[in-house]
């Protein structure tokens, strides 16, 4: 089965590469980010995905997940902030 390809698949695919942003070394600004989500959300690691393939919805280019042991629930000002963090 083929998965579908969306409207704003090939403008998100080229801002992707655009960006120069796939294939870097680890480290910099994507360190700073996901310490900076682990800081403000209070969590124990952050994950930041770039999405290179055409399953991705819409014209994102990544997700940015803060993580811990245990399920929880972000207070409103948490999930603020990380939308804040967007790319």
């Amino acid at each position: 089965m083929t998965p579908a390809v969306l409207p704003h698949e090939a403008a998100r695919l080229d801002a992707l590469g655009r960006s120069r942003v796939l294939d870097t070394p680890s480290g910099g600004d994507f360190d700073e980010l996901g310490a900076l989500a682990v800081q403000v959300c209070g969590r124990l690691f952050a994950v930041l995905s770039l999405i290179a393939s055409p399953v991705a919805e819409g014209d994102r280019v990544g997700m940015l997940c803060v993580m811990d042991r245990v399920p929880c629930t972000l207070p409103d000002e948490q999930t603020q902030a990380l939308r804040e963090l967007r790319l």
